[in-house]
């Protein structure tokens, strides 16, 4: 069974990257593919992660019409294999319904985001990882704060949070984690 992964988005920012998420960032798609793979909804039929995606819903309003048409394209990481990218997006080669997922005379283009059938296999122990060492946190009432930030990004860990204003958290809380790619990880 081929299954796409698609999440409405109502924020102003993208979580679409999967670099960091060996550090528990980034997980909100990955949880949704951990998630099929330890659930029988397809009656025992193997699962076939063939995209995940954000579709943000809450768009400011554009004087041009193509654009604001083409902000309410899916944003994510599609299988390689042109005959599955056809069942999300029949027309990819012009990329109408996912972001940059078209094709040139050279091939895909080179910001279309697109993983192996393995990439996609090789989410799931990393998610396994990061619920396991978030479970083991709440049995021994770790609660600490502690906010990740990546060294050299310009994102404030703190930046969305809705309970800033609330928090304790101080500089000295930060735990600053050096960048990785998903490549980097998932070997």
């Amino acid at each position: 069974v081929n299954v796409a992964i698609i999440d409405y988005n109502t924020s102003k920012y993208d979580i679409l990257e999967l670099k960091n998420i060996k550090d528990g960032l980034n997980l909100q798609l990955p949880v949704y593919v951990y998630l099929l793979s330890k659930c029988d909804l397809f009656a025992g039929k193997k699962i076939n992660i063939i995209g995940i995606y954000l579709q943000h819903i809450l768009r400011e309003k554009y004087n041009d019409e193509a654009l604001f048409t083409a902000s309410f394209k899916l944003q994510g990481y599609t299988i390689d294999e042109y005959d599955k990218m056809a069942l999300i997006d029949p027309d990819y080669i012009n990329s109408t319904y996912i972001k940059s997922l078209k094709v040139t005379s050279k091939g895909l283009y080179r910001y279309a985001k697109v993983l192996t059938q393995t990439d996609f296999n090789k989410l799931i122990p990393i998610v396994e990882n990061r619920i396991n060492v978030v479970c083991e946190g709440i049995k021994n009432a770790d609660f600490k704060i502690a906010p990740i930030k990546v060294i050299g990004e310009k994102y404030s860990v703190c930046q969305y949070c809705e309970y800033k204003d609330i928090c304790y958290v101080r500089s000295e809380n930060i735990r600053e984690i050096e960048p990785n790619s998903f490549e980097e990880v998932s070997n």
